[in-house]
This record gives C-alpha cells, structure tokens and sequence, in this order.
C-alpha cells in the first residue's frame, strides 16, 4: 500500500513538472556554400517554434522579401535584395511548430563577390503588425564562391 501511494505520488509530480523548452525560430540555407555565376540561389527552411504564428513577408518574386549582408571587417553589411517588379503578395502564415521550405534568389551582379553571406527576412507576429525581435529575422551564414 506504501509502496503504490509512494509510486502514484512520484508520478503526480513528475507530470506537474513541465519544463519549458526555449523558444526558437530558425531559418536555414540547404547548403552551407554556393557556386554561381548569374543568379544566387538557396533554398531556404524555416522553423518556428517561437510558441506563436508569424508571418513571412513576401515580395513581388514569388519568395520571401530578403536583403543579402556580407560579412567583412569584422561586420555585417548590407549588399543589395532581389528587385522585383510585381505587386508584393500577402505574407505567409507559419504555426508554431510547423517549417516553411522555399527557394529564394537574386542577380549576382558587381556587388555578390566570393564571401560569407546572410541573409535578412521580414518576419513580423501573426498580426503582421509587430516586426519580430533581431535575433528572429537572419539566416545562418554561408559562403558564396562566384566564378
């Protein structure tokens, strides 16, 4: 009878204990370098689990509104985005626990040299009102060969 009531007891507070997992939005590239000569392109997965739905602002491309930074002197720079020339389409939506897979791209004109590369996206609350903390809104790093 002990026994059982010890064991019941054990098991009430270990299911009363939750841990709280750390909230996290990550956007990843498929590769961690790329080869190119006219057009960067990468495909692009993002991740939510921040506990909320967000959105992925798009441009008029068909892809998420992006601007590409280079890593150089010890900073990150702003290098240039994809123009895109049609009307922007309506953000999309990404549930907490779900993962958005895409493909993004621009130009690789004058100003995408053989370097490491981030990028930015606008990613905004489920709302589309409240622009996400910094730490949400980059890609990991990668590196650009061009030839």
């Amino acid at each position: 009878m002990k026994a059982t009531l010890l064991l019941f007891l054990l098991i009430f507070i270990q299911a009363c204990n939750t841990v709280e997992s750390e909230s996290s939005l990550s956007i990843t590239t498929e590769k961690p370098s790329y080869s190119i000569t006219e057009q960067l392109s990468v495909n692009v997965t993002f991740e939510n689990n921040i506990g909320n739905e967000i959105s992925i602002h798009n441009s008029g491309c068909g892809f998420p509104e992006f601007m590409l930074e280079r890593f150089e002197n010890n900073k990150w720079d702003y290098i240039g985005g994809p123009i895109c020339t049609a009307i922007a389409i309506a953000p999309t939506k990404l549930k907490s626990g779900s993962n958005f897979q895409t493909v993004v791209s621009m130009y690789a004109e004058d100003h995408i040299v053989s370097g490491t590369y981030r990028m930015k996206f606008y990613l905004s609350t489920g709302d589309d009102y409240t622009t996400l903390e910094p730490k949400y809104l980059y890609s990991n790093s990668f590196n650009v060969v061009k030839q």
